[in-house]
């Protein structure tokens, strides 16, 4: 089952390409977590994801 959640009213739907995610997903068979930094002091208004301190570009992928 693929699962896509993509904010309707924040998202750059030009930026935002759905059917890269989609072709990962079938390429690697796993689910993924969209994420990006934020400023410390904004994180309480988010979730965290532990990458192991993984340094990654736009569209790069880490295990979490």
């Amino acid at each position: 089952m693929l699962d896509v959640l993509i904010d309707e009213y924040e998202a750059d739907l030009k930026q935002e390409n759905l059917a890269k995610m989609v072709n990962t997903y079938e390429g690697m068979g796993e689910s993924q977590v969209i994420a990006e930094v934020v400023l410390q002091g904004l994180v309480r208004s988010y979730g965290v994801a532990d990458i192991s301190g993984a340094k990654l570009k736009a569209g790069a992928s880490a295990s979490m």
